[in-house]
């Protein structure tokens, strides 16, 4: 996936709305497609083959908030992202600053 600046912003950042009156800058983004093997034997155990069916596809990014912003979120909350839905799973305060607080969030994206 290549990373193309529009002029609009810095190169590789990208501002996301959180409600309609507060929004967050991610610094980074990861996207893992997860995959499961599930392997096939006959009666005797003797191996016929595979198959590989997929899982969900998991998200990690940093992202930096204002430190008066009332969206700030936690485990269980949606946050839309790059036209995905992602439930998080995991918030981490990585920084605290006077006027930013930088998380490091992970989740799944949302499958319906």
């Amino acid at each position: 996936m290549a990373v193309i600046s529009d002029g609009g912003q810095k190169f590789g950042i990208t501002t996301t709305l959180v409600s309609p009156s507060d929004s967050f800058v991610v610094e980074s983004f990861t996207e893992n497609f997860t995959s499961n093997r599930v392997d096939l034997d006959n009666g005797s155990g003797e191996p016929l083959g595979s198959v590989t069916v997929a899982g969900r596809t998991e998200i990690s990014m940093t992202a930096q908030f204002g430190a008066s912003s009332n969206a700030v979120p936690t485990v269980g909350d949606t946050v839309t992202y790059g036209g995905r839905s992602i439930i998080l799973t995991d918030v981490t305060v990585n920084e605290a600053q006077a006027d930013f607080v930088r998380l490091d969030l992970a989740g799944y994206v949302k499958t319906n």
